[in-house]
């Protein structure tokens, strides 16, 4: 006997979850799926990056697993405490790890143990499918996340808008605070925090699966002090190294590494003491025992001039002084190949997925000219469904992303 638990977390009316054993339970990072939790190999095939879109979508189960007994007395299954471990990859506000208790539903299942590989394999299978029906039947959003009220003062932070994906969680981003909250199941959202500091006063909003927003606060004053003229001098032994200038496209997933010499009893404490980092970028954080970096998407243009200090184990400080330049976004462009794999009448058309690069993620995905093969449905970038008439059928995408830049492509279709 094998007991799991799976908990519905806003699943679409008529469609059940399906309670299933993984080798490793999913890491949660407030209130939605990371992506470096989507690192099961059992998911492999099915490519890491649409179930990543798809998961997160629902925030669709958390699941745990006794271990395989064999046992002919009926099953018995308390309620269990699933400890789940938050880590927002990339951001120096959730760098830490925190444990997460939650209560969950008890629903137990059968198996032969230990469970065949064809089993595992079919079991995952079927969640790919319960999870792409109900990406389905939801409504596809033309719309890009709306900003409607964004004020900062005496650290509360108060930020609504529209049109964010339903029931999906929305984070606000400076480059030295975070906070979030889910949206409804119309796509509204309040987002509320104490303490928050936006040193720039822009935030970065997002919910992962729409177009970004960037938003400047009211009733924030600008805190950034501009650089020293020159750089304090190192107190120790401990001694940033100096960086290049880097160049980044607005739009584009950027690091900005820092090394030293000489700094023991690490990791290194940083901290920004004059200009500002890019926004959209958050840091420095440590990277391993005597290094840090910046890292993120850049969403504003502009020239960032910035000091760092680092401070070591016995209490050595040194600080440097980096520049970093935003250029404008990357031509957007479709990258999706025109020509897709013929469908069979009746049977499920499991998919395409749509994606783009350059310009600002995220994107939105529209039908702009054309007709789909009837039966598949276009919804958050995912083309997919059961044909029900035979035909070659050629149609036209738009992709549209954050500053509403757009670019299109067509694509064919042939129902067999």
């Amino acid at each position: 006997m094998i007991c799991s638990w799976a908990e519905r977390l806003g699943l679409p009316s008529g469609v059940e979850p399906l309670a299933a054993s993984w080798d490793d339970p999913f890491k949660t990072s407030a209130g939605g799926l990371t992506k470096p939790a989507l690192t099961l190999s059992s998911m492999a095939a099915y490519g890491a990056e649409s179930m990543y879109a798809m998961f997160t979508a629902f925030a669709l189960t958390v699941v745990a697993t006794l271990p395989s007994q064999r046992s002919s007395a009926p099953p018995t299954c308390a309620t269990p405490t699933v400890r789940t471990s938050i880590r927002r990859a990339g951001r120096a506000s959730f760098r830490r790890t925190t444990n997460v208790h939650m209560k969950v539903r008890p629903a137990c299942v059968f198996h032969a143990v230990p469970s065949p590989p064809s089993v595992r394999r079919n079991t995952v299978r079927r969640i790919f499918f319960v999870v792409l029906t109900a990406l389905l039947v939801l409504p596809a959003s033309a719309s890009a996340l709306t900003v409607s009220k964004a004020e900062l003062r005496s650290g509360q932070l108060v930020l609504e808008g529209t049109k964010a994906a339903p029931g999906i969680f929305v984070t606000v981003e400076s480059t030295t605070s975070a906070a979030g909250k889910r949206s409804d199941t119309s796509g509204n959202f309040k987002v509320a925090a104490s303490g928050f500091t936006a040193p720039d006063c822009n935030v970065v909003v997002s919910d992962g699966l729409t177009a970004t927003a960037t938003a400047k606060l009211s009733g924030c004053t600008p805190s950034t002090t501009p650089p020293p003229t020159t750089a304090p001098p190192p107190s120790g032994s401990c001694v940033i190294d100096p960086g290049a200038p880097a160049t980044f496209h607005a739009g584009d997933a950027s690091v900005y590494n820092f090394t030293t010499t000489g700094c023991t009893g690490g990791p290194l404490q940083w901290r920004v003491i004059g200009g500002g980092i890019p926004t959209g970028m958050s840091g420095p954080n440590f990277q391993g025992q005597t290094a840090g970096n910046l890292i993120g998407t850049p969403t504003l243009e502009g020239t960032y001039t910035f000091t760092l200090q680092a401070t070591d184990g016995t209490g050595a400080t040194d600080a440097e002084t980096f520049t970093i330049t935003v250029t404008a976004p990357r031509p957007l462009t479709i990258t999706t190949p025109s020509d897709q794999p013929a469908g069979t009448l009746g049977q499920n058309y499991c998919c395409v997925m749509l994606s783009a690069d350059g310009g600002v993620p995220g994107y939105d995905w529209t039908l702009r000219a054309g007709a789909l093969p009837p039966g598949l449905q276009l919804s958050r970038g995912v083309i997919g469904g059961t044909p029900t008439t035979r035909g070659t059928f050629t149609f036209t995408i738009r992709a549209t992303d954050s500053r509403g830049t757009t670019a299109d492509r067509t694509f064919s279709i042939t129902v067999n």
